[in-house]
């Protein structure tokens, strides 16, 4: 699907009455130096479709960037809720406790 900048920036401030947010669903992708990048899912109401965003923000104070704030065309990607299993490797003393490389260095 296909959004204006101006629609997308909207969306992602839950400012558009044809979209809402997905509970839980936002995150933080990454930490840049001048910029922050989300994601998050959101309900296109009329249709009852999902949507995946990606957006950037300014990092701080000094970089006044919105989301969206120069893309005058934005392509949202249609996603469904599935359940998908991980294996991880977790610690033997500890059950449950998830191994991080940063504790044994």
């Amino acid at each position: 699907m296909k959004l204006t900048g101006e629609e997308a920036r909207n969306v992602v401030h839950d400012d558009h009455e044809d979209w809402k947010p997905v509970a839980g669903t936002e995150e933080t992708e990454n930490h840049e130096r001048w910029t922050v990048g989300y994601s998050g899912v959101f309900k296109h109401i009329p249709s009852g479709k999902f949507y995946s965003f990606y957006w950037t923000v300014g990092a701080t104070e000094s970089q006044d960037q919105c989301a969206y704030e120069y893309e005058t065309e934005v392509e949202v990607v249609e996603v469904v809720l599935k359940l998908v299993q991980v294996e991880q490797w977790v610690g033997v003393e500890s059950p449950g406790k998830l191994v991080s490389n940063e504790e044994h260095w």
